[in-house]
């Protein structure tokens, strides 16, 4: 899911890149983030495209410079209700509320991959792999709109929906605009850019896929704006000016995060306090309460699953060990609570992610497939 879906306060810990002491050129700056200290390096293992740390400065500086001349008639396009729950000011609508209730769509498809010629189904053992849904007495309850929960069931049957791609065009010199086509070979045949698999969203900039690639990492600056939200979609606005101001979010795909992190927070605030609390004798949920409300720490070590790969458990420690399994990718009880309930609206909504824009996470996900058609060094030329 969103690459991972970093909303929620538990999500992956990464410690992330200071701004330099001193005053840096505002023109070097993604966030807080200053890109003369980032140590990046883009790649693209499809195309075999390697940039150097200078190269991949200079990408991302060049991306958060662009701008896009139709994002508001992008998010317009997505045709979600604004009625309900949503943020002051707010440009964007909620996609999980008014949430749907009916049996007119098919439920998703369930998890499954390809193994031997086989489908397995579930492939990383949740308990309940339902997404998207609960069910309550044999009856389905969802957790988003109706447009995105029929777009989640559609792409999970392999419908039109999933062969869809966002494509950009430059017009003028930094400008572009953005365009949903109905494959690749359609925006290939229009002359237009791959950027990132599915439909265009609230985050499909350039300027938000230099936040993508400028700041790998996003756990830390947007679990600790999150937290500030508790839940409460009354903090929407609060949560959306931090997250502008920590990575450099547009406005708008700022947004579509500050809205998952609260959803996150009223839906799985149980499962996360208990994975950060899971080293407790008598109460998890009450010591993840204290490891991560008052002493702010975000850890559910050990995984069930220990790696025979020492560069992987170091990754999982960093991360605060994500996965419960990783070999098969199983995320601990927070992050999987979070993809269910959370991911399809922000998916929709939001669009972009990092799996559906080729960029790598730092949880590995073995079931998954990464979108690496989308080589990002094609829209401008890089000095070497």
């Amino acid at each position: 899911m969103k690459a991972v879906v970093m909303g929620v306060w538990g999500v992956l810990g990464v410690a992330w890149a200071l701004v330099a002491q001193g005053e840096p050129e505002p023109s070097t700056m993604v966030g807080r983030y200053d890109m003369r200290n980032a140590d990046i390096h883009y790649q693209n293992p499809r195309s075999g495209v390697s940039l150097n740390t200078a190269q991949t400065r200079q990408l991302v500086l060049k991306l958060y410079r662009s701008e896009a001349l139709n994002q508001a008639e992008v998010v317009e396009q997505l045709q979600l209700d604004g009625s309900e729950n949503r943020g002051a000011g707010f440009m964007t609508a909620n996609p999980y509320y008014p949430r749907y209730q009916g049996g007119a769509i098919p439920l998703p498809a369930p998890r499954s991959v390809q193994r031997g010629g086989e489908r397995v189904l579930n492939p990383e053992g949740y308990a309940d792999s339902t997404e998207g849904y609960r069910l309550v007495d044999g009856q389905s309850e969802y957790f988003q709109q109706a447009i995105v929960s029929q777009w989640f069931s559609d792409v999970s049957h392999g419908k039109a929906a999933a062969a869809e791609v966002c494509a950009v065009k430059f017009v003028d010199g930094e400008q572009y605009r953005l365009q949903t086509f109905p494959s690749a070979a359609a925006a290939d045949a229009a002359g237009w850019t791959i950027t990132h698999q599915y439909h265009c969203g609230s985050c499909s900039t350039l300027k938000d896929l230099a936040v993508y690639i400028g700041i790998p990492d996003q756990t830390t600056p947007i679990r600790a704006c999150t937290k500030q939200g508790r839940g409460q979609i009354s903090k929407l606005d609060e949560v959306k000016q931090c997250i502008v101001e920590a990575v450099g979010f547009t406005a708008m795909c700022a947004e579509s995060w500050a809205y998952n992190g609260i959803h996150t927070g009223r839906e799985c605030a149980g499962d996360c306090m208990r994975s950060y609390g899971r080293d407790a004798l008598l109460s998890p949920l009450l010591r993840g309460v204290y490891n991560t409300m008052i002493k702010g720490e975000f850890s559910a070590c050990p995984a069930d699953v220990e790696s025979d790969d020492p560069q992987l458990r170091a990754t999982l420690q960093a991360n605060g060990c994500p996965l419960a399994n990783e070999q098969t990718g199983k995320l601990n009880a927070c992050l999987w609570c979070d993809e269910k309930t959370s991911g399809p609206g922000f998916k929709y909504t939001a669009a972009r992610t990092r799996r559906g824009s080729g960029l790598l996470s730092a949880i590995p996900r073995p079931n998954d497939r990464l979108f690496y058609e989308a080589d990002h060094t094609a829209y401008f030329e890089l000095t070497k």
